[in-house]
């Protein structure tokens, strides 16, 4: 039940949308789980250190699906359907 723009016409060419959320260590080790990439750089602090970096990285999958989960929220709301309607 959409009101307003319905679709693609809710989007606008030079529409900026902000989302933030920051990727806890959960996140991180879910995310390995669930993928099964169990890579150091991102599970082993102990050899991170050890690297240029100096610190385990969370997986770049993880950053653009939260970056794609950001966009779904604000492309629901500005179509005016909550996220909950949008999935019954």
């Amino acid at each position: 039940m959409a009101t307003g723009k319905d679709g693609f016409e809710a989007l606008t060419i030079g529409r900026r949308v902000t989302f933030s959320k920051t990727i806890s260590e959960s996140d991180v080790y879910l995310f390995a789980g669930i993928t099964g990439d169990l890579s150091p750089n991102h599970v082993d602090e102990e050899y991170m250190r050890k690297t240029p970096y100096g610190r385990r990285i969370a997986h770049g999958a993880l950053d653009s699906a939260e970056k794609n989960a950001g966009l779904a929220m604000e492309y629901l709301r500005e179509i005016g359907e909550s996220f909950a309607s949008a999935l019954s």
